[in-house]
């Protein structure tokens, strides 16, 4: 099946198409943008798309168990490392063991030869012949024995062949030679099949401690195989042999009849003409397995004994290892995996229960869920619960405030009518109603401000004197002095004093201690009975003289008779001598929301 081209040349048209009959340059960069994306997005592979609990879970398992797979497959390799060097280590024991076996079955018949040199005596006699002819009746595997003096002639020779004329050759005259310098020597093979294969043992005779001559016997190698490769620990598919130096078999564990006086495999004759004595190394035998095989050199027979272990055998406890890792692997990843869908099921359902719950929360259909199983499931389950509680609260809330705020905005605008309506009567020209009108509704904005700093709680009367005086004189200046306990105003107390302040230091900035460079204004507030009633103290001092005023205009009627009904309290005022003292006591939390100012 062809693969679908990123780019559609129709949908790289259509664009076109779009572009074209755009009305202007920024619809027609809009059409190319939005086009462009579009093609992008269906040509993209969704890489980033949600995927889901069960693929999030099965996701985490296999990060989880992949570490400890591999640490399991690390630890299956080191054993399987383990076992090979014991394998190893058994070979070579092996090959050490039968090479030893070897020696000391030659070093039988070395004995023999030399207890024979003890009876013949240096001068031999007819005795001998006799003690001769007995051996090689009680040894089979010998096929003669042999005595020879310094002129290399042979004398006192039995043979178990009566044809052997035992005619010595080259390869026997230096043996001899060797004999009579003093050495124990053991030749290599000679023959060419397993009948005929053997090799010579020779010992000197000393008289008394010079080698006079000397006593030699041919052993027939094919006994050697039945004796020391039995009981020598081969395990199944384990070869071991025994060469000379020309690289003949002189003994096998398998196919002796075949093999022993044939050349064996060029690797062996490598390792026993070798410098060292043991080693390993690899080879391929006769029969085409591939093998790793051990070697020991006996110092007395110069043999090679050679024990081969399939490759196979040695890579085989690996094999297994890493077969049973697999396997158990991908049944715990299968069992691991299944449980992790299955846990994921129950954890869909839960949140797609939440998800319902949810949708009812903002269609206002409230559903009744049901616990959770998991802890932060149930958790979040209660969250909504809780939410939905609050937002039934809150929008019974917002009701109340809608119509809260439809109740003040009428007072307010009441407000605003009046004191335009006051500031009229007493303002000469426009200039002055602008000014006066603006200056009363910046202090009602004052405390505003404030009440929604509060979300319309209450106002802390401190910030409101701070707040309104602050526009007249710095609140840090020693012009003003204001202390007083903490006390919080309610919205319908705090509108009505914030108005009652700025009328008040608008008086004392036109008439009062603010008209001149010296007068101070000192502000003051106490809870009394317990707090149960409150009194605020407005003093001037410092300024110039004061006198009753003659007429009352808008601000009289602010900080009397509209604060004394808004707080449900009484406004006491001074005109003193040093300066206006005006005061009011009112019982907390009995203020009215009557702002009518029309009065």
């Amino acid at each position: 099946m062809a693969r679908r081209p990123f780019i559609n040349y129709g949908y790289v048209f259509c664009i076109a198409q779009h572009v074209r009959s755009a009305q202007n340059s920024v619809d027609a960069t809009r059409a190319y943008h939005n086009g462009i994306i579009g093609m992008v997005g269906r040509g993209l592979p969704h890489l980033t798309s949600p995927k889901t609990i069960r693929h999030r879970l099965i996701f985490l398992v296999g990060c989880m168990l992949l570490p400890i797979l591999a640490l399991l497959a690390w630890m299956t390799v080191q054993i399987a490392q383990e076992k090979r060097e014991q394998i190893e280590e058994r070979r070579a024991g092996i090959a050490r063991s039968i090479s030893n076996r070897a020696a000391r079955q030659v070093s039988v018949f070395i004995g023999m030869l030399q207890g024979l040199a003890g009876a013949l005596g240096p001068a031999g006699g007819g005795s001998g012949d006799l003690d001769i002819t007995a051996v090689l009746a009680s040894q089979p595997d010998i096929v003669r024995i042999w005595r020879f003096g310094g002129t290399g002639s042979m004398a006192n020779a039995a043979s178990a062949d009566p044809s052997d004329t035992m005619k010595p050759g080259p390869d026997q005259r230096e043996f001899e030679s060797r004999v009579l310098k003093g050495e124990t020597v053991v030749t290599r093979l000679k023959g060419d099949r397993f009948e005929n294969a053997s090799f010579s043992v020779g010992v000197p005779v000393y008289s008394p401690d010079t080698a006079v001559s000397g006593i030699a016997a041919e052993i027939r190698a094919g006994h050697l195989s039945d004796i020391v490769f039995k009981d020598s620990g081969l395990g199944e598919g384990w070869v071991a042999a025994i060469v000379d130096r020309n690289n003949l078999f002189v003994s096998r564990s398998l196919d002796a009849g075949q093999r022993v006086g044939q050349a064996a495999r060029p690797e062996l004759g490598v390792a026993a003409r070798s410098e060292l004595s043991t080693g390993s190394f690899a080879n391929t035998t006769y029969e085409g397995v591939l093998m790793i095989s051990s070697y020991h050199r006996s110092s007395l027979t110069d043999w090679t004994a050679v024990v081969a272990v399939p490759q196979s055998k040695l890579y085989e406890p690996l094999y297994r290892h890493l077969a049973l890792m697999a396997i158990g692997g991908t049944l715990i990843l299968v069992v691991t995996a299944g449980l992790a869908s299955v846990q994921a099921r129950s954890i869909s359902r839960s949140v797609q229960s939440l998800a319902r719950l949810a949708t009812g929360i903002s269609d206002d259909k409230r559903e009744i869920s049901q616990a959770q199983t998991i802890v932060e499931l149930e958790e979040v389950r209660q969250a909504f619960e809780r939410t939905l509680d609050r937002i039934k609260g809150s929008e019974a809330h917002v009701q109340l405030l809608m119509r809260e705020l439809a109740h003040r905005s009428k007072n307010q605008i009441a407000v605003v009518q009046g004191i335009a309506r006051h500031t009229a009567r007493t303002a000469d020209t426009v200039a002055t109603f602008s000014e006066r009108f603006s200056g009363r509704l910046h202090g009602l904005a004052s405390s505003y401000d404030l009440l929604l700093e509060r979300k319309w709680t209450s106002v802390a009367l401190a910030d409101l004197v701070r707040k309104h005086l602050s526009v007249f004189v710095q609140a840090d200046s020693a012009r003003l002095i204001f202390d007083g306990p903490d006390i919080d105003l309610t919205p319908a107390a705090a509108q009505s004093i914030g108005l009652a302040m700025h009328e008040l230091a608008t008086n004392a900035l036109k008439y009062g201690a603010w008209s001149n460079e010296t007068g101070k204004v000192h502000v003051s507030w106490a809870a009394l009975d317990a707090g149960l009633r409150l009194k605020l103290v407005w003093r001037e001092t410092g300024g110039p003289p004061v006198s009753l005023p003659t007429s009352k205009g808008f601000g009289s009627v602010v900080t009397t008779t509209l604060i004394e009904r808004s707080l449900g309290g009484t406004v006491a005022v001074h005109y003193e001598q040093e300066g206006l003292n005006w005061s009011i006591e009112w019982l907390s939390g009995v203020e009215s929301d009557a702002d009518d100012i029309d009065t």
